[in-house]
């Protein structure tokens, strides 16, 4: 496991997710959109296991503007023709397809590697995480303490998914 998996909830929070009706968080620093996404183009997705990034957006906006981290130092061409994978993360419990009730679209980043997680739902902002409790399982670092005192979440080691299910993008 990477240990800035934890470390990044901690210090900047995590944004939470709700896969296949489990809590998962996701280290802020990891984020680099956040997308509410109509039905039909996830069904889409979930068909191809795959996004086209100039599919999410309308036409002539600069996608560069709107991701954070690596991608936002491309070129909006090359974003246009950019295709990011459907991650589903394993282990945790979590079902080993996608959320069907999902209709938000999430990318993630760790470097240059990148991919898209479908979700239901996803918190507007960082969640603080305590009592980070390391127990590797799959995609998951271990489990931690919601700060608000709404239960437990799992923690998603996001170098090990995407070292797995990710994109390498080289530019």
């Amino acid at each position: 496991m990477n240990m800035n998996t934890s470390g990044s909830c901690n210090k900047g929070g995590c944004r939470e997710l709700v896969v296949n009706g489990k809590a998962v968080a996701v280290p802020e620093s990891a984020v680099a959109l956040v997308r509410r996404t109509p039905r039909r183009r996830i069904r889409t997705m979930l068909k191809e296991s795959r996004i086209l990034l100039k599919d999410i957006f309308p036409p002539f906006v600069n996608l560069a503007t709107r991701f954070r981290g690596p991608l936002s130092g491309l070129r909006s061409g090359v974003l246009r023709g950019l295709y990011l994978p459907v991650m589903i993360p394993a282990g945790g419990g979590i079902a080993e397809y996608a959320d069907e009730l999902a209709s938000f679209l999430v990318v993630i980043y760790d470097g240059w590697w990148s991919g898209a997680i479908l979700c239901s739902s996803v918190s507007d902002g960082p969640v603080p995480l305590s009592g980070f409790s390391r127990a590797p399982s799959g995609d998951f670092a271990g489990t931690a303490s919601r700060g608000d005192g709404k239960g437990d979440c799992l923690v998603l080691d996001v170098e090990r998914l995407l070292r797995r299910e990710g994109f390498l993008i080289s530019v």
